[in-house]
């Protein structure tokens, strides 16, 4: 008996053995699982309708056209399921001639409910009320501020952001201030040029003629002299520079402390 044709090898072989799939396939299997979802939801059976869709799905051929026929039935299938919810019921109960105002009045009250949302999570409109961001924003602009997506992004130099700090008078005061200075950088603007780590900072926003000086208030920065931005804090300073209080007077702000970031003017 030659090596490798003993007993022990009748049942073992190097070739690949294949399986075949149950009839249908993967496709098939996945388009059932859509249309299924799509009819039934979470219920043991759907409306009349979604069923005779599922039956009619096991009489198209091949995988592939099964799933390109559930997809295109799932959309009409879950619309169907839409109407036969208690709250379109309760529609249906309505007086046909008040039908229209109820639809209008629900559509206001969802629509009011995720404005409401957004503008507390997501989105929200500041107004402006000083002239410290002149000319960028001017005094009663309106704005739209993100108030997630920076915190996914990061910040980045020119960013208009709003953060709250304590100034020593009222412990919720709001301000709205450009970043110039992330992390790390070393910001100076000795001789009125505002410099990043030793570079002019180009500020092309700023009209011709704008001086970076010391800062104003009741702390002013001693002479402009170079300052390391801390790890976890940014730079900010107005785009009127002669009026705003920011950074070179009250030093970096933590970022934890910004609360958005301005994406537009809305209303001027």
């Amino acid at each position: 008996m030659s090596a490798g044709t003993g007993p022990l090898d009748a049942g073992r072989s190097d070739d690949p053995v294949d399986h075949p799939e149950p009839a249908g396939g993967a496709a098939a299997r996945a388009a059932r699982a859509l249309l299924t979802w799509a009819v039934r939801g979470r219920s043991a059976h759907g409306t009349e309708w979604g069923e005779a869709m599922l039956r009619e799905l096991d009489e198209v051929d091949g995988g592939r056209q099964r799933l390109r026929w559930a997809v295109s039935g799932a959309w009409t299938a879950w619309r169907d399921r839409l109407r036969h919810l208690p709250e379109s019921r309760m529609i249906a109960a309505v007086p046909r001639p008040l039908r229209p105002v109820v639809s209008v009045l629900a559509t206001f009250l969802v629509t009011l409910g995720a404005l409401t949302l957004v503008n507390h999570v997501a989105l929200s409109v500041s107004y402006i009320p000083s002239g410290s961001m002149e000319p960028t924003l001017a005094i009663g602009d309106r704005v739209l501020v993100d108030r997630i997506g920076f915190r996914i992004t990061g910040l980045e130099y020119g960013d208009i952001v709003t953060f709250t700090r304590d100034d020593g008078v009222s412990t919720d005061k709001t301000f709205i201030k450009r970043v110039v200075g992330l992390p790390g950088d070393v910001m100076s603007c000795a001789g009125g040029h505002l410099t990043r780590n030793g570079d002019p900072v180009d500020e092309s926003y700023l009209p011709a003629g704008t001086v970076t000086a010391a800062g104003v208030g009741e702390r002013p920065a001693a002479d402009c002299q170079p300052v390391t931005v801390p790890d976890g804090e940014i730079f900010v300073l107005g785009d009127h520079r002669e009026i705003s209080i920011d950074s070179r007077t009250f030093g970096s702000v933590r970022e934890d402390a910004v609360e958005g970031r301005v994406l537009g003017t809305i209303w001027s």
